[in-house]
C-alpha cells in the first residue's frame, strides 16, 4: 500500500518578468533546503531565488522540517574493498567543490584505498548528471599554485 504524505508547505514561485514558473510543495518530512534546490535546479534558478523559495518554504509553519540552508545534492552509499558498507553515506552538499575532493576527504576520513575513492568519484559523477560542472576532473586537486605572465 502506498502512504501518501501531507503537502505542509506551498509556494508559487514567478520569474522577475511575473511568469509563473511553478509551485514548490514541501511534503511532511523533506527538509526544504533540498526541496529549494531541487525545484531551482529543474528550473535553472539563479542561487538567490532558491534561497529564497528555502526562506519562503520555512515561514510556511512548525510542521516544515527547516535544518539547514544548504541542501544535500547527492547521497551515495559507500562499500569498503571487501564490498561491506562504510556506516555513513557520502554527502555532497550545495556549495561543496569538485567530487573528487569530497570523496577524497571521506576515503581519507573512512581509512578507504585509492580504488574505492577511483569508483566512488566514477559512481557519482556518472550517476548525478547535475554535478557535471564539478567532475571536470576526477582525481583531487593536489596544490593550486597561481600562474602569473612573465614580468607581472
Amino acid at each position: 500500500a502506498e502512504r501518501h504524505r501531507a503537502v505542509v508547505g506551498r509556494v508559487p514561485v514567478g520569474s522577475e518578468g511575473g511568469v509563473d514558473i511553478g509551485v514548490v510543495e514541501l511534503l511532511d518530512g523533506e527538509e526544504a533546503a533540498d526541496v529549494a534546490f531541487k525545484f531551482g535546479r529543474k528550473h535553472e534558478l539563479p542561487g538567490n531565488a532558491v534561497a529564497d523559495i528555502r526562506r519562503a518554504l520555512c515561514q510556511q509553519g512548525p510542521e516544515v522540517v527547516c535544518t539547514r540552508e544548504k541542501a544535500i545534492v547527492a547521497r551515495s552509499k559507500v562499500l569498503h574493498e571487501d564490498g561491506s558498507p562504510v556506516k555513513e553515506d557520502l554527502l555532497i552538499w550545495e556549495g561543496d567543490g569538485a567530487v573528487a575532493d569530497v570523496a577524497f576527504s571521506f576515503v581519507e576520513r573512512h581509512g578507504l584505498s585509492v580504488p574505492v575513492y577511483h569508483r566512488l568519484t566514477n559512481r557519482i559523477c556518472d550517476s548525478f548528471d547535475w554535478l557535471t560542472d564539478r567532475c571536470a576532473w576526477r582525481t583531487r586537486a593536489v596544490q593550486s599554485v597561481p600562474v602569473t605572465q612573465a614580468g607581472g
